[in-house]
């Protein structure tokens, strides 16, 4: 083969191994940049399931209170008596 040939053909493969493994790492970093930003995207797509716009009109709850419902609500969905210090135990 002649010097020529021989140079059009790595030059060829020198390209489109490049391109492949180009997109290989673009692949990767793009979807690292995703899992790091996820709670960021989470809040952007989604903002009414973070953050409540609470009215004027509604009063805030003690922390006795706000307590007293949350287990409320917990020993409802779990069937069984739950408590908050369950919560911090479990932390």
């Amino acid at each position: 083969m002649s010097y020529r040939i021989f140079r059009r053909i790595f030059l060829e493969l020198h390209l489109w191994l490049g391109i492949a493994s180009g997109f290989i790492l673009f692949v990767v970093c793009l979807s690292g940049t995703i899992l790091t930003f996820d709670t960021e995207i989470r809040h952007f797509v989604d903002p009414d399931r973070y953050f409540v716009n609470a009215s004027e009109v509604q009063t805030r709850l003690s922390a006795d209170e706000l307590i007293a419902k949350v287990e409320t609500e917990l020993y409802r969905r779990a069937g069984r008596e739950f408590s908050a210090n369950d919560m911090i135990a479990a932390a």
